[in-house]
């Protein structure tokens, strides 16, 4: 009835609705996965990103506590009958009564847009080594710097795809192709500091292929191959003693990864 005198009014079941097709302050993203967000992360949207206030966090009943970010009690009101005392929130608990304060409260943009960007994370995107990265810039150096990324562009990424790159002089963070070492020096009392390019080393990879390549088509082996497979090169690197490239052959000497 309340619904039908004032046209601006929804009821629990409209607002409801409202909320699960066409999103809060219209920011989409399924609204059922927030419950399963860790308190931390709830916690860190609501206080740190969206920046609201702690003191709806104070309960009353018999007495009154203050709670912290992590819903942890910090003080008692000086009333609080002797022998009683409140307990500290559970996970499940604090989840819960953050989110209610939230869908209670108004001004709380800033706060689902933070829980989308945890329900919907932005997609991955492959590096040229082949594996799968975030897309951010920090997520991109870090992996940069991991033994599995090194590993596979000495091992099997063409050079062509790094061919162009300028590389800057004391980049400190590296890029796709570098990476920026160093070690501590007993004598200069400092850490030294360097930058590798491993292109040389992928061009030396490529070298050794297209000459085995050649090895094993070459009238003058005992039989011809119409194709040259990867076992077939890694058994001619073996009888020929050649060891392949890997990080610890870049930090050889006491090298770290890092500035």
């Amino acid at each position: 009835m309340a619904a039908a005198l004032n046209p601006h009014t929804f009821d629990g079941r409209s607002w409801r609705i409202i909320k699960e097709f066409t999103g809060i302050y219209g920011i989409k993203m399924n609204y059922t996965n927030i419950a399963k967000l860790s308190k931390d992360k709830i916690t860190k949207a609501y206080f740190q990103d969206a920046k609201l206030p702690i003191e709806p966090f104070e309960v009353s009943i018999v007495y009154r506590a203050k709670y912290n970010h992590g819903g942890k009690i910090v003080s008692l009101a000086p009333d609080t009958p002797c022998g009683t005392r409140p307990f500290d929130k559970g996970i499940t608990e604090w989840k819960a009564l953050i989110l209610k304060k939230a869908a209670q409260g108004y001004k709380n943009r800033q706060f689902y847009e933070a829980l989308a960007k945890l329900v919907n994370p932005p997609p991955k995107i492959t590096c040229i080594c082949g594996l799968k990265i975030g897309s951010k810039d920090h997520q991109k150096y870090n992996h940069y710097r991991t033994r599995a990324h090194v590993n596979r562009m000495l091992k099997c990424v063409p050079v062509s795809k790094v061919a162009d790159s300028k590389v800057p002089v004391w980049d400190r963070m590296g890029n796709s192709h570098t990476l920026v070492l160093r070690k501590w020096s007993d004598h200069h009392r400092q850490f030294l500091v360097k930058q590798v390019d491993y292109r040389d080393y992928m061009r030396e990879r490529e070298y050794l292929d297209k000459y085995i390549v050649d090895y094993y088509k070459s009238p003058k082996t005992p039989k011809l191959y119409a194709k040259v497979t990867e076992k077939m090169k890694k058994d001619l690197k073996k009888k020929w003693g050649y060891k392949e490239y890997t990080i610890d052959d870049i930090l050889a000497g006491g090298w770290t990864v890092g500035w």
